[in-house]
């Protein structure tokens, strides 16, 4: 998942697991000789898209844009425009194409158990206005950018490099079918 943040490191893990317990996290250039590299100490707030998200420019903010989402898990909150305009109420949409889009939203309102109606957006930001262009579909995972998405510190030589990523219940063999499998580069 993208962060907020631009350049060196641009790679965030979110993890959930039911009953939680802290995910050791592992990383590889190759399927051999994994690494630990972090750990993942809060489940993220997840869900997806009740209804599909049109297409954006990105840029200003959009007051009555609004998008619905359904949470497996945690809440959200409104902010302030002077929060928004630090950065607060960041998240991480996949789009159509398979990119992911941050926006932001400055409203957030429950409108049935753990269903969210999000309002006035901010399209495109960090850098992702072309993934912002390709919409997202009905279904689309949702991924609050908190404190419990961390950045996963990559070299300058790892950005672009596909790693292979272990993420799994700490305390347990990454080698297990209790682990996730997944190859991701640092940069989208």
């Amino acid at each position: 998942v993208p962060g907020p943040e631009t350049g060196r490191g641009n790679l965030r893990i979110a993890a959930y697991a039911r009953p939680w317990r802290t995910q050791a996290v592992y990383a590889s250039p190759e399927d051999t000789g994994f690494v630990a590299r972090m750990a993942v100490e809060a489940p993220a707030t997840l869900g997806h898209l009740v209804e599909a998200l049109d297409s954006s420019a990105g840029g200003p903010f959009d007051e009555d844009a609004e998008t619905t989402v359904k949470l497996l898990h945690g809440a959200l909150e409104s902010v302030s425009m002077m929060q928004l305009a630090n950065g607060a109420n960041s998240a991480a949409v996949r789009v159509a194409s398979g990119a992911w889009e941050v926006l932001q939203f400055a409203n957030a309102e429950e409108i049935a158990p753990s269903m969210w109606k999000l309002t006035g957006l901010l399209r495109g930001q960090a850098g992702t206005d072309s993934a912002a262009l390709a919409g997202a579909d009905e279904g689309a995972d949702f991924v609050l950018l908190n404190s419990a998405v961390p950045r996963i510190d990559l070299s300058p030589d790892e950005v672009t490099l596909a790693l292979h990523w272990r993420i799994g219940p700490a305390g347990h063999d990454f080698g297990s079918g209790l682990f996730a499998r997944l190859v991701q580069a640092g940069a989208p």
